[in-house]
């Protein structure tokens, strides 16, 4: 099974090793997010962003505004990469977590399992 917290870990050491004094890097923003078009979102932010969104088939069919939104309301300035990979696998956790309790994420409703078919297949024969 994947290990959470050792990928966490390291991904955010990683972060916290990269240099926050460059405000064309993305650790090192210093900014509100206004991004413009879809093509221009920084690789490292789309897990985050497919986490927070989860359901959208393409990340360009997510408005702009509420990537935006989303991102300045964690983003803390230069640094803050290390807090979104973490929210990142936090928000992966909880999502997965739910998978577990039988209901279909996308739909929202209990998923049938192979006895519930094999039994309502059973009644309509009888």
């Amino acid at each position: 099974m994947y290990n959470y917290n050792t990928a966490t870990e390291s991904s955010v050491a990683f972060w916290q090793e990269q240099a926050t004094d460059n405000q064309n890097t993305v650790n090192g923003f210093n900014g509100t997010w206004a991004i413009s078009d879809h093509s221009l979102i920084p690789s490292s932010l789309n897990d985050f962003i497919a986490e927070t969104f989860y359901g959208y088939i393409r990340l360009t069919r997510i408005p702009l505004e509420d990537i935006n939104n989303a991102l300045n309301e964690v983003w803390e300035g230069p640094g803050s990469m290390a807090k979104i990979v973490k929210l990142t696998y936090e928000k992966r956790q909880a999502r997965q977590a739910t998978i577990d309790d039988g209901k279909d994420p996308l739909k929202g409703y209990d998923t049938p399992t192979v006895d519930s078919q094999l039994t309502a297949v059973d009644n309509e024969v009888e």
